[in-house]
């Protein structure tokens, strides 16, 4: 696929939206990360937003557990969606172990 970044973009996307449904629960539910239509707006999820439009090749997203990592992930998915220019690594969103 070489270094056209449309297809690589597109790859991501696809494989965020797989991950990102097998850890949602239904309305109800709770025995997944996510909850269906259950989203908080987040500082943190500006500021990682304009670092990686600011240019750095990563942005490190660190914090003591349940502190919402993994939902700013996923908020970042959702902002960076419709964007030529960013795509989410799905992988960064599965939990260690």
């Amino acid at each position: 696929m070489g270094r056209e970044t449309g297809v690589w973009t597109g790859i991501v996307r696809t494989s965020t939206a797989v991950l990102i449904a097998e850890m949602t629960d239904p309305p109800g539910g709770a025995k997944r990360p996510f909850a269906r239509d259950l989203l908080f707006p987040r500082l943190a999820t500006l500021k990682a937003t304009k670092a990686l439009q600011s240019g750095p090749t990563f942005t490190v997203i660190e914090g003591a557990p349940a502190m919402g990592k993994t939902s700013l992930l996923r908020k970042l998915v959702l902002r960076t969606a419709a964007r030529d220019e960013l795509a989410v690594n799905p992988t960064l969103l599965r939990a260690p172990g």
